[in-house]
């Protein structure tokens, strides 16, 4: 399963808190799989993930963007093949935080300037989560967690994340406590 949402929204939070009710083999990831060794067993304390700082203008290069997406999508399969499918035979329980969905919800933060057509078909040929988990909070409690961020950029964002494409996917507000919220994640798997 794969976590996403706008940043501050408590994807690492809840991801740990799946990851410590799991009674079994758990594992865990961000953004890419890790291509050799195992998963870890659990999420990072205070979050993973540091945006690299987009250009404003999105006038990165787009042929280098091109090539990010194509080699993103050979290590992300060459990750899960490696990583994660053993980590699913053993029935083990994964979690991933964000997966290749920046590329469709957040462009600029990956450099990614491309057409959404082509991040949204190489998203299509990489395996699909079993459960998409959307992430989203009222922008004043965002803002709190990160004030880098402008409401109307958080507003911006929630709607993106939860517009992302997804076989099998549900939105939660993390307005309610981690614990409640694993639950009712664990009763979809």
């Amino acid at each position: 399963m794969v976590i996403v949402g706008p940043d501050g929204v408590g994807k690492t939070t809840l991801a740990a808190e799946l990851l410590s009710s799991w009674p079994g083999e758990r594992g865990y990831f961000h953004f890419r799989p890790p291509i050799r060794g195992p998963l870890p067993a659990q999420a990072p304390e205070g979050g993973g993930w540091v945006a690299a700082k987009p250009d404003p203008a999105g006038n990165g290069s787009r042929l280098l963007g091109w090539a990010r997406l194509l080699r993103s999508l050979a290590l992300f399969g060459a990750g899960h093949l490696f990583s994660i499918r053993p980590a699913l035979r053993r029935g083990a329980l994964v979690v991933g935080d964000r997966w290749a969905y920046p590329y469709l919800a957040a462009p600029a933060q990956v450099h990614f300037y491309g057409p959404q057509w082509l991040a949204r078909s190489v998203i299509w040929a990489l395996p699909q989560p079993a459960l998409v988990v959307c992430l989203t909070a009222p922008p004043h409690i965002v803002v709190a967690r990160k004030a880098e961020l402008t409401m109307e950029q958080v507003e911006a964002q929630n709607r993106t994340w939860q517009s992302v494409p997804a076989r099998h996917k549900t939105t939660l507000s993390a307005v309610d406590p981690p614990r409640m919220l694993a639950a009712r994640v664990l009763e979809q798997l």
